[in-house]
């Protein structure tokens, strides 16, 4: 984050060696199949004690190192470390071919474990190619009709279910189990008078959280920001506007503080139906 927001690169060179440390232990750790199933996996699920969430462990965690490979190769290429950027590309590589092999049919872009959380996260972190995206997606467009329009992940999952239904234009259907009435919903969170975020989506009638203070569901705001408002920070000199207004809503406005200034957004429905966008940002900063 510190690369992506501000363009430093000195927790980078700092944490390189235990970066390359990391990765080395995580391929000790794979199974017979290539996949890895060590950590806590699709943690918290709605309604379900910690554990029992539906995305197979195999599936979280091989796509996380994945992921963390694929973000080591960019921060070793950005410090000139290209033997370690090599070695971080060539997991990224074998772990998705891994997950692509073991956890997805392939026929039908169905991924193991047949939930949203499982389709959401392969969706959002590259598991599928282009071609092959609109089919997966129509799994996920499944899954959350059958749960009646309901969101129903862990925090991984949480993590990215509404922001792959922005990319297939979905933003309607985000903010409708983002703010239904009925649980669970994070307008159901503050009618029950919960002002900070609790550790699971729970009925709390039945079951009191561990904890009333918790980030890790606050993913929502970042979807709020980016795809509501529509300013993305790409990295520390350029940002995407794009807001993906949904009924009901008049106007959005978000700004973020750069190393070289503010960049603002805000966006209006006008009288007459059209929408009007306006944006600041500072002199050298490339807005897409």
């Amino acid at each position: 984050m510190l690369y992506k927001y501000r363009g430093s690169t000195t927790a980078a060179r700092e944490c390189a060696h235990a970066m390359v440390r990391y990765l080395e232990y995580a391929m000790t750790r794979r199974s017979e199949d290539g996949t890895i199933a060590i950590g806590l996996g699709d943690w918290v699920p709605v309604n379900k004690s910690a554990d029992a969430y539906d995305a197979p462990l195999a599936l979280t965690d091989s796509v996380m190192v994945m992921d963390m490979a694929r973000k080591a190769c960019e921060m070793f290429s950005a410090i000139g470390y290209t033997h370690q950027a090599a070695f971080a590309d060539g997991i990224y590589r074998d772990m998705r071919e891994t997950v692509r092999r073991e956890l997805v049919d392939l026929d039908t872009m169905l991924v193991k474990g047949d939930c949203q959380s499982s389709q959401a996260i392969a969706l959002y972190y590259g598991v599928f190619e282009p071609s092959e995206c609109r089919q997966a997606f129509s799994h996920l467009k499944r899954q959350i009709e059958q749960k009646k329009g309901a969101f129903d992940c862990g925090f991984i999952g949480m993590h990215c279910i509404f922001h792959v239904l922005s990319i297939f234009d979905e933003s309607e259907l985000a903010m409708n189990m983002i703010t239904r009435p009925e649980f669970p919903s994070y307008t159901r969170l503050i009618d029950e008078g919960v002002t900070a975020l609790p550790e699971q989506f729970r009925i709390y009638d039945e079951y009191y959280p561990n904890s009333l203070n918790h980030h890790f569901l606050g993913d929502v705001s970042r979807w709020l920001m980016t795809r509501l408002a529509g300013l993305k920070v790409i990295d520390h000199k350029t940002v995407e506007i794009d807001p993906q207004t949904v009924a009901g809503i008049d106007y959005a406005e978000a700004y973020y503080m750069l190393p070289s200034g503010e960049v603002r957004v805000r966006w209006e429905r006008l009288d007459n139906g059209e929408i009007n966008v306006e944006y600041t940002a500072p002199e050298g900063v490339t807005v897409l």
